[in-house]
């Protein structure tokens, strides 16, 4: 962490306060999320959500961020394609 906050040339204070806003904002998300219904899938099924989308408009949304951030989608999302498009 110390070589992030001197790459970053900021005062660790702000790392702190950063962090425990953060853990508020997401207890806060996980509230409301289990509030309106929580996980359909349990976390048992990746593409629960893009099932019910086009399989033409999914590739075209892997596509356009593939070309735009190759580097983030090669590095989180390129895992995710669904291999049949």
């Amino acid at each position: 962490m110390r070589v992030l906050i001197d790459f970053l040339d900021v005062p660790v204070y702000a790392f702190d306060e950063f962090f425990q806003s953060l853990a508020l904002h997401k207890e806060k998300s996980m509230d409301f999320y289990k509030l309106n219904g929580g996980s359909k899938s349990k976390g048992k099924d990746l593409h629960y959500h893009s099932k019910k989308l086009k399989k033409n408009i999914i590739k075209y949304l892997d596509d356009l961020v593939e070309t735009y951030h190759p580097v983030l989608y090669k590095k989180y999302l390129e895992r995710y394609r669904l291999a049949e498009l």
